[in-house]
């Protein structure tokens, strides 16, 4: 007996024209595609990822931060398993990728459970950045950003940022740079990462993001 194999509109393999087919003494069915499943809800900000390694450039050893604080890989303080990092601690670039990637969520989820106010990917991204370098708490209602981002004064955000740049009340520069950049990104702006050789004089008491600043990242 012959097989005349074809296929129907959706596919479906056809043997005579019957749907139902045996391979091997079980029925054949198509395989239905599963659709892709988003790792988290951070993946598609790869401005975020940019930001905050460049910022925090990678270390497999554990180091002293400015502040003091233990910390390794791209900015991480504290392990998944609520671990503090502590001298001698070593990490692979592997690892540290999963660290920063749940650092970060928690940063998102932080946002996405106390901001309602809508914030497109580049203002979210700036945000989380500056909470994953300052604490959560930076952007808690205590402080005048916390309450802009909540109200919706979403133009004083890039000036509120540029308060945070002390360390231990010690103003710094890469503090500045940082905050300036998570400014630029803020409102839209790429390339945001100012080099700095390009940090103005008195940026010390610099707490006013002006316009003209957008040429720090040209």
């Amino acid at each position: 007996m012959g097989f005349v194999i074809t296929y129907a509109d959706d596919n479906t393999l056809l043997v005579n024209g019957a749907v139902d087919i045996i391979v091997n003494g079980v029925p054949y069915a198509p395989i239905e595609e599963t659709p892709d499943i988003e790792v988290s809800a951070i993946a598609r900000l790869d401005k975020l990822f940019k930001i905050v390694k460049d910022f925090e450039s990678f270390f497999a050893e554990a180091y002293l931060c400015p502040a003091k604080v233990w910390t390794i890989g791209w900015g991480t303080i504290k392990y998944k398993n609520g671990v503090k990092v502590k001298k001698g601690d070593v990490i692979t670039a592997m690892e540290a990728q999963n660290e920063l990637e749940y650092e970060l969520q928690k940063c998102y989820d932080y946002i996405n459970k106390n901001i309602k106010t809508k914030l497109n990917d580049n203002q979210l991204s700036a945000l989380i950045s500056f909470i994953y370098n300052c604490g959560e708490g930076a952007l808690s209602e205590k402080w005048s950003i916390g309450r802009a981002v909540r109200d919706g004064n979403l133009a004083a955000v890039p000036n509120l940022l540029m308060a945070w740049i002390n360390a231990k009340g010690t103003p710094l520069a890469g503090l500045w740079r940082r905050r300036a950049s998570e400014a630029l990104l803020f409102q839209g702006y790429d390339p945001f990462i100012i080099p700095y050789e390009r940090i103005p004089d008195g940026w010390k008491n610099m707490k006013y993001f002006s316009e003209s600043y957008i040429k720090l990242a040209s």
